[in-house]
């Protein structure tokens, strides 16, 4: 059960549940991807998020309620309804949720149960800790490999390799259980033979011992994850234990 810190000074559990959305969107939205402020950014998503799970994934039906929450597009509905269709794809997740609280409103679910619902859906997102966590680690790690002048070294690619390793050791009881993981998910798009088993198990045997707080503090994310921990907690965790700002 999550506590809510504001008992005192209760909010309608709708508005909670748009501000769970928001938070979640924060760390979702690429920032390169913005070209005006990010909280008006986000708060747009919102309203085709709300059109969508009100219109019942349907987006014809979602369309007419974006035209009522934003009539200016009423001049080109075909402009509203094409990123009707993108959101639907880039935000199921959040969709879900707010279809959950919508649903779970009529069923006269308790604000309680439907606030920790929508919470479990919306921290649920494992492709976007994963890639965040890719983020951190990258950061964390740049500060261990140096530069250097020989143009055939690819700094990026070496770190990103090195990310990559962590996430697996990280997610795994055993180095062979890692190896394991890494070595179908790199045969799905790396040249057969480029990687062998061996190969992986001798680099990972390598490179855990010289990773280890990086390893740790991914682990402490998966822990925190399975605990149904917010993505921005998670994400701040891991960074104060790697020290980064």
């Amino acid at each position: 059960m999550i506590i809510h810190t504001d008992s005192d000074n209760p909010k309608p559990i709708e508005k909670k549940v748009q501000e769970l959305i928001l938070n979640k969107l924060f760390f979702k939205v690429d920032d390169e991807q913005i070209f005006i402020d990010k909280e008006n950014f986000i708060s747009l998503i919102l309203f085709d998020i709300i059109a969508i799970a009100v219109g019942g994934y349907d987006i014809d039906e979602a369309l007419k309620v974006a035209l009522e929450i934003q009539p200016h597009y009423k001049a080109a509905p075909d402009t509203k309804r094409n990123e009707l269709v993108e959101a639907a794809e880039q935000f199921a997740i959040e969709v879900d949720a707010y279809y959950h609280y919508l649903d779970s409103k009529n069923e006269q679910i308790d604000d309680d149960t439907i606030y920790d619902g929508v919470s479990y859906i919306l921290n649920s997102d494992d492709e976007l800790v994963t890639k965040r966590l890719h983020e951190v680690m990258m950061q964390a790690i740049e500060r261990k490999v140096p530069e250097m002048d020989d143009p055939k070294f690819d700094r990026e690619s070496l770190i990103d390799s090195f990310a990559n390793q962590v996430r697996f050791i990280a997610s795994n009881e055993t180095i062979d259980e890692a190896v394991e993981e890494a070595y179908y998910e790199y045969a799905s798009y790396i040249e057969v033979g480029l990687f062998t088993k061996p190969y992986l198990k001798k680099e990972f045997e390598r490179f855990a011992p010289l990773a280890q707080d990086e390893i740790n503090a991914y682990k402490m994310a998966l822990s925190l994850q399975n605990q149904n921990a917010e993505i921005g907690m998670i994400l701040a965790t891991v960074k104060q234990i790697l020290q980064l700002a």
